[in-house]
């Protein structure tokens, strides 16, 4: 998926649909509103990962330098004959005296370069382009479009060959939201060569792609948290004249579910702001925040560029492993009298035609399903518990099944996508400090124990600025066994029918 500035990495199911309005539409008039976030590479615009490597690595205005080498890996594993060049990078130089972990980002299809490291210090934390974007970019677009080049399996070998050509023993594995299905996969196949792996974002029940009803559900709870007058304004903006409140609106309902506490920030902060309780609308804050939205935007006039999730190396993951051939096309459409609702879309296209699209039918397909990869390496699982991605039950349904021995289950309350990284990111320095511990810890493979849970929370709560202030009621819960009461854990999930969010 494009990268969303404040977002670390985003799902299939946000890409698909919930794209800021791509998937909104407003009926009757349907209108559809928003902004593609997708990024759509055409055989004219192709740029090949020599060329974006050389436009978009270590220039003048690159956020970071990038210590950069291509490492040749199988075009087929069964046929080692064949080989193609996989990029990976460090910000720093690498040292082989520390120990390492890959980072293996989301999407699919969605490069790193933008990304921050997490730790800044003692680790070795590695960035690697996954096939056909970025710098791994095949040399041709014939090579690109070859939808054989693609499968998680391929990419969790081409993590090992990443750990080979840096000459590491032990690495931890690092996978958020898509990326959680091939950290699986190689903790399965290579579990030797595992300390640990942490996954954030958990990409777990593949049949909960491509439904919006977590996200309606959430959408009429804040509906109906407004006076009539501002119902009334809302509408107005919703179906009037002026495309750029309705940008503001569906751009703050489509990335909702990614932040943390988003839809209590959506309910209590944007629309309060927005619709003032009296009825009208702010004109003034429509302005400010139409302003700060743009600057999250795509700087770059080019489909391929950091940060960018490419919509065809998506389409190819998802009819191939993500159970596309089986789906319907959703989108969410608002209605004066029944609120959000999900409904096929108007031409009921299924994704079974972008599938063939890309010259891929149903016999390729080989669906994920991570009960067939357990493992015996630690693992360590950071999920929002109203994650509107991936959402919580699946983290739940991949705890149940994949760790065969020790595993640490951490359930942020309330949090979204990237709980984790949202608070290492922190602008308290204490929360951040804290939070790249956990990080440190996890990838370590040491014990997360309930009194350092316990200090996470008190600095959570104790929180001095504003911005985290607000958020002081996102905390933690530990999970140190799979054996607990479920029924009590889903609770959490997403807090849906409940009046209070």
């Amino acid at each position: 998926m494009g990268y969303i500035k404040g977002l670390f990495a985003l799902s299939v199911s946000a890409v698909l649909l919930a794209s800021c309005g791509q998937n909104f539409e407003v009926s009757p008039e349907s209108a559809t509103v928003g902004v593609p976030i997708l990024q759509k590479v055409t055989k004219e615009t192709y740029m090949n990962g020599r060329a974006f490597c050389d436009k978009f690595t270590n220039t003048s205005d690159a956020d970071t330098k990038e210590f950069g080498k291509w490492i040749d890996v199988p075009f087929d594993y069964s046929d080692p004959s064949k080989t193609i060049q996989i990029y990976a990078f460090t910000k720093k130089e690498f040292d082989p005296n520390l120990p390492s972990y890959i980072f293996v980002d989301g999407g699919p299809g969605q490069n790193t370069h933008t990304f921050p490291d997490i730790l800044g210090s003692g680790f070795n934390e590695i960035h690697f382009d996954q096939r056909g974007v970025g710098c791994s970019a095949p040399d041709t677009w014939e090579q690109y479009t070859n939808h054989e080049l693609y499968s998680s399996l391929k990419t969790a070998n081409d993590i090992d060959e990443i750990r080979k050509a840096y000459g590491i023993k032990l690495v931890s594995v690092y996978g958020v939201s898509y990326g959680t299905i091939p950290t699986t996969i190689y903790a399965n196949r290579f579990e030797a060569n595992v300390r640990s792996i942490v996954v954030e974002g958990v990409l777990g029940k593949v049949e909960n792609l491509a439904r919006y009803t977590h996200r309606v559900e959430k959408y009429n709870l804040i509906l109906n948290s407004l006076t009539e007058a501002q119902k009334d304004a809302f509408d107005d903006v919703v179906y009037g004249e002026s495309q750029k409140q309705k940008y503001v609106v569906m751009y703050l309902l489509g990335t909702a579910g990614f932040r943390d506490g988003g839809y209590r920030l959506l309910r209590d902060n944007y629309f309060k702001k927005l619709f003032p309780e009296s009825g009208g609308v702010n004109a003034s804050e429509f302005d400010r925040a139409y302003n700060n939205i743009l600057r999250e935007q795509n700087p770059y006039n080019t489909a391929q560029h950091p940060g960018a999730t490419d919509e065809n190396v998506l389409t190819r993951f998802y009819c191939k492993e993500l159970g596309g051939f089986a789906k319907d096309k959703f989108t969410i459409n608002y209605h004066r009298a029944r609120g959000f609702v999900e409904e096929l879309a108007k031409d009921k296209t299924n994704w079974a035609d972008d599938c063939k699209e890309q010259g891929i039918s149903v016999d390729m397909e080989n669906q994920y399903d991570e009960r067939q990869y357990p493992t015996n390496a630690t693992v360590y699982y950071l999920q929002g518990s109203h994650d509107g991605a991936t959402i919580a039950s699946g983290a739940l349904s991949h705890w149940r099944s994949v760790p065969q021995k020790k595993s640490y289950f951490m359930l942020s309350l309330k949090g979204g996508h990237n709980p984790g990284l949202t608070k290492a990111n922190s602008k308290d320095k204490e929360i951040s400090k804290l939070h790249k511990q956990l990080y440190f810890d996890s990838f370590s493979g040491k014990a997360i124990t309930a009194d350092f849970v316990k200090q996470l929370n008190s600095q959570i709560k104790s929180a001095k600025n504003e911005e985290d202030k607000n958020q002081s009621y996102i905390t933690w819960q530990l999970f140190n066994s799979n054996k607990v009461d479920f029924s009590e854990m889903e609770k959490e999930f997403g807090g849906l029918r409940r009046s209070k969010q």
